[in-house]
């Protein structure tokens, strides 16, 4: 857990940004961002979100198993899990399927 007011906490494999305390232009472009993928995520039909969303929770249980197990999670698994949701709202988005 970070201290109030810290912005980074640096790990050996990674930099975690608190994008909510900073002022800068890729502050601004990533809630943009983010905020794009909330709208479209919004948009869809509830079989969509409901799709979505229990496969996002399907692959955060093989995350957690795999740490459960001992084996180390991968150094960019955040990123990746993000990234495989927003592929999956774009898609759906776009009339996809899901």
């Amino acid at each position: 857990m970070q201290a109030k007011g810290t912005a980074t906490h640096h790990a050996p494999c990674c930099q975690i940004i608190d994008i909510g305390s900073r002022g800068s232009r890729e502050h601004g472009k990533l809630k943009a961002k983010a905020r794009g993928i909330d709208e479209r995520f919004y948009s869809l039909d509830e079989r969509s979100q409901r799709a979505i969303l229990i496969h996002m929770i399907g692959y955060l249980k093989a995350s957690k198993d795999l740490i459960s197990s001992g084996r180390q999670a991968r150094p960019n698994e955040i990123s990746r899990i993000f990234s495989v949701m927003e592929d999956m709202i774009n898609e759906a988005w776009k009339g996809g399927m899901i």
